[in-house]
């Protein structure tokens, strides 16, 4: 079964590729790198080096700033083909940088497409990386930012294509 229907909102696709943004470590003075490219396909491939030197340790794809209100859904799909490491999907609820994100992970498998579903309740809310305790229900009706990263002291080269990720 296909799990992006027609019913999905799409966040990222190759049409909408550019409204989103690269934000590596390098704001906190680390050294990690990456790059983002519409392939000859038509799919996104998000490609780079983490690096863990300087205190450094993340690369990731932001969206557009904006009003999104995802109350009406249940979570995020991707259809995706990575490297056989960790990602993670986060989503923020303020303009303003702050540290804190509602974050989950998913496992990529190497050089193979696959289909991810995330429900929202697997989302659990972090500061700069650390899962807060008293972790409150995401705020689905005011997300600003949706960013997709690798981090968790993946050291090294990496590579995920992503064809899309949308709203379920």
């Amino acid at each position: 079964m296909n799990i992006l229907s027609s019913n999905n909102l799409i966040l990222m696709n190759s049409q909408s590729a550019d409204d989103w943004r690269i934000v590596n470590d390098g704001v906190m003075g680390g050294l990690s790198s990456s790059q983002m490219h519409l392939t000859d396909e038509g799919v996104i491939e998000f490609t780079g080096e983490v690096s863990l030197e300087n205190n450094g340790g993340f690369a990731s794809i932001r969206s557009t700033l904006k009003e999104y209100d995802f109350s009406d859904y249940s979570g995020i799909k991707l259809k995706v083909k990575g490297d056989g490491k960790t990602y993670s999907i986060s989503m923020k609820q303020t303009y303003n940088f702050t540290g804190y994100f509602y974050t989950t992970n998913f496992e990529t498998k190497n050089n193979e497409w696959i289909e991810v579903d995330l429900p929202f309740d697997r989302f659990s809310l972090k500061y700069f990386g650390r899962t807060i305790e008293e972790n409150p229900d995401m705020p689905l009706e005011n997300i600003k930012e949706v960013s997709l990263l690798i981090g968790e002291k993946q050291e090294g080269q990496f590579k995920i294509v992503i064809d899309k990720i949308a709203l379920y």
